[in-house]
């Protein structure tokens, strides 16, 4: 599904039986499930249609769901996936390390797909950088301070002044499945 996605970007066509079955890592029993689970199908010119818009997002890094960790992007590949998987269209995926936020259904080895924007408001879970260290929770506004709350009893909030934090993105969905990244 990668490639296909691929190919439709780059090309901005739909791929033919030839150049599919020309594809690197090209196995007809993979293209058999794909058709099978409705996510291509072969159009009147037949080319081959992804039935659902997909998107291909890189995995750039790790997020803590607990105490913030080190800012490191590493960019660990990318994964292809339905668009309407997500509230809004997100700009790449980070791999959560930690539990503080498994109340609000992100556990440890997700990964978070994430819109980089600042504009957020509260009540929204947000990657957060505070002193270039990364977290991902949800942001109150308290006072003149900031609160980042954690969704698991076991954890504190952590107070931040305005102009320390750093808002990276927002939360736009979660991603359980452990597919291999390409």
């Amino acid at each position: 599904m990668h490639w296909i996605a691929e190919f439709n970007q780059a090309t901005g066509s739909w791929p033919d039986l030839d150049q599919v079955q020309a594809a690197p890592l090209f196995e007809q029993a993979l293209l058999d499930d794909l058709q099978c689970w409705s996510l291509v199908a072969w159009d009147a010119e037949e080319h081959l249609v992804a039935v659902e818009q997909w998107i291909s997002l890189p995995v750039v890094g790790s997020v803590a769901a607990g105490v913030p960790i080190e800012a490191i992007e590493n960019h660990q590949g990318q994964l292809s996936l339905p668009l309407n998987l997500f509230r809004e269209r997100p700009t790449y995926l980070l791999r959560v390390r930690g539990d503080s936020m498994k109340d609000a259904g992100i556990l440890d080895g997700d990964l978070i797909a994430v819109r980089k924007t600042e504009n957020v408001g509260e009540g929204k879970i947000i990657v957060a950088r505070v002193d270039n260290e990364v977290t991902v929770k949800r942001l109150k506004l308290d006072g003149g301070q900031v609160a980042l709350m954690p969704e698991n009893a076991n954890y504190e909030p952590i107070m931040v002044a305005p102009e320390e934090l750093v808002v990276e993105g927002l939360f736009v969905g979660v991603i359980r499945e452990r597919n291999r990244l390409h």
